[in-house]
This record gives C-alpha cells, structure tokens and sequence, in this order.
C-alpha cells in the first residue's frame, strides 16, 4: 500500500477535474460491506469504474461495473487506462 501511495496521489492530480480517485480502507469495519460488494479480498486492490452503470446481482441496485486493474502500479499507466476506459 504504502509504495502506491505517491503513484495514486499522482494519478489523482492527473485526472483531476476528469475522474473521481479514491481509496477506501477495507480494514474499516464501516467499509466491509462496500469492499465486499466488489470483491476486494486482497491489498492494494485496484478498481476501475466506467460510465456504464449494471444491476448488482448481490444488491439489485444499479451501480458501475467495477474492473480489476491488473497493470503496472505506476501513476502513468493507471493513468493511462483510466483516459482509455473513459474513451472506450
């Protein structure tokens, strides 16, 4: 976690004003239920979400389809895939 942190602060200037960043805690007992909705079950996850908006099979609420990142953890090509998942 802690060596993504520079990269995701990097990547959160980048897409300022273009996409929202975030990071959510998943040891907090507040967020179990959010980090479970989306499958996180190992650390640091990284999920990115579309436009499109999907009917959640565990809660029926219409929500974004979340995809597992699975790039290099650099503030660059989370960048980068973030701009291609806006454009696709």
């Amino acid at each position: 976690c802690q060596a993504l942190a520079p990269h995701w602060k990097k990547t959160s200037t980048s897409l300022k004003g273009i996409a929202t960043v975030a990071a959510v805690d998943c040891d907090v007992e507040a967020n179990k239920n959010l980090c479970g909705q989306f499958g996180v079950k190992s650390f640091p996850t990284i999920k990115l979400f579309g436009s499109d908006q999907q009917k959640n099979s565990k809660t029926g609420e219409w929500t974004k389809e979340a995809l597992d990142y699975e790039g290099p953890r650099t503030a660059k090509m989370i960048t980068e895939r973030v701009l291609a998942l806006l454009t696709d």
